[in-house]
Formats: structure tokens, sequence, C-alpha cells
């Protein structure tokens, strides 16, 4: 039973992580990256598979690698606090899905969904 759990690590260390390459370069863990939507700039704390742990202030998100980019230098030191006028987001989504979760995995999720809307003007 060693032998295979010994085996079994081997192999998962062999794995390589799925990285993302983007104009600035791949996203890799400790990468300052930004949300394509909404802004945020934070830093990844890890990656799994199609998916990064990105850490915006105090707050730890799950977010798909496609739904990010490296954070240019200019952006990585933005300060806290500061106002930032984005864009309107070319998709507004009109409903959420949040069957199976429980709080803790839904409300980024539905923080996301009320930014987007705001975004786009939406008040209802």
């Amino acid at each position: 039973m060693t032998e295979l759990k010994t085996n079994l690590a081997k192999e998962q260390s062999a794995v390589p992580l799925e990285i993302v390459a983007s104009d600035e370069g791949p996203i890799t863990i400790g990468s300052k990256v930004q949300l394509m939507v909404g802004g945020e700039v934070g830093d990844v704390q890890s990656i799994d598979g199609k998916n990064a742990v990105v850490v915006f202030g105090i707050v730890k998100m799950k977010v798909a690698l496609s739904e990010l980019h490296v954070a240019r230098d200019r952006q990585a030191h933005r300060t806290t606090g500061s106002f930032v006028q984005n864009e309107k987001p070319e998709r507004i989504p009109t409903d959420i899905d949040l069957r199976g979760m429980n709080g803790e995995e839904a409300l980024p999720l539905v923080d996301k969904f009320i930014d987007t809307a705001m975004l786009a003007g939406l008040h209802r």
C-alpha cells in the first residue's frame, strides 16, 4: 500500500500544471492577474486544471483561467480604494445558476453577477 502511495505521489508531481499564455506572459502561481470583467487585480495562489485560486485583497476566489490575464505593471501597483471606470461588458448575463452550491461557493459568483450587471447599467 505504501508503494502505491509513493508511486501516486510521483505521478501527481509529474503532471504539469496548465498554464495559459497571454500577451504579457504565462499565468503561473504568484503572478499578478486581472479579471477581464471588473478589472480587479489579484495574486494567483494555486492553479488546478482550468481554474485558479486568486486572492483579491482579503477575498479568495476560484476563477477560470480564461477569465484572467496577466496584469500590466501599472495596473498591479494600483492602490486599494481607488475608483476605476470600466467599459461595459460585451455580454450581459440575465440569469445565474447556483444549484448545488453552498453559500461560500455561491457568494463570489453572485458578487460577480451583480458587478457585471451594475457595470452594464442594469439596475433591476
